[in-house]
């Protein structure tokens, strides 16, 4: 199923397509095979047969768990590289307890390049739950507060992030990357040059 929020990074370019976000999440719904005409990061163009298990929107940017026939293993697709999407007839079932996001998620923070961030809410779960989607970020409760976790793609995404965070009434400690710690901070001393500007 198709999961998004409406928190929306503002440096995103134009999305996907909402025929081919239709197409994948009637695909992922309906348990039905789809043949996918995909491009790469380099430019590179493919065709082949893909069980989507879900479609998530997280930090503005769209994408697809699947398993890919081609390669006869999950795969995480950007929704924006898909050119075209056809379902098929051929069916599949889903695992077990499969869940899209956490899959995305883990996938983007162990991709290559990919930055791993973690911060530590100093609040109650519930209340990180009204604040945070669960399209954008896991949260687990931790003895210490609800840690948050997501993965960013570049300082861009960190600086939509900041915003984010520094948008919270919740105390709250980052634990990683570092890069996140001066976005704050560029930031705050945005915010404070603001605070002092006269006519």
């Amino acid at each position: 199923m198709a999961n998004c929020t409406g928190f929306q990074r503002v440096f995103s370019p134009a999305g996907p397509a909402a025929a081919i976000i239709g197409a994948l999440s009637e695909a992922a719904h309906q348990r039905r095979c789809v043949r996918l005409r995909y491009r790469a990061a380099g430019g590179a163009e493919t065709t082949r047969l893909v069980d989507v298990y879900g479609v998530v929107c997280l930090a503005g940017t769209w994408y697809a768990a699947a398993h890919d026939h081609l390669r006869s293993a999950m795969r995480t697709f950007r929704v924006d590289r898909v050119l075209d999407a056809q379902l098929r007839d051929r069916t599949f079932i889903l695992p077990d307890g499969f869940d899209a996001l956490s899959y995305v998620q883990h996938s983007l923070a162990t991709t290559p390049g990919m930055l791993a961030v973690e911060v530590l809410l100093e609040t109650s779960l519930d209340e990180a739950r009204q604040v945070i989607p669960a399209a954008m970020a896991t949260l687990e409760q931790t003895p210490q507060g609800v840690l948050m976790r997501n993965a960013a793609h570049d300082r861009r995404d960190l600086a939509w992030l900041a915003h984010i965070l520094a948008g919270l009434e919740c105390s709250l400690i980052v634990r990683k990357p570092p890069e996140l710690r001066d976005e704050l901070r560029k930031l705050a001393a945005h915010a404070l040059e603001l605070a002092e500007r006269r006519e």
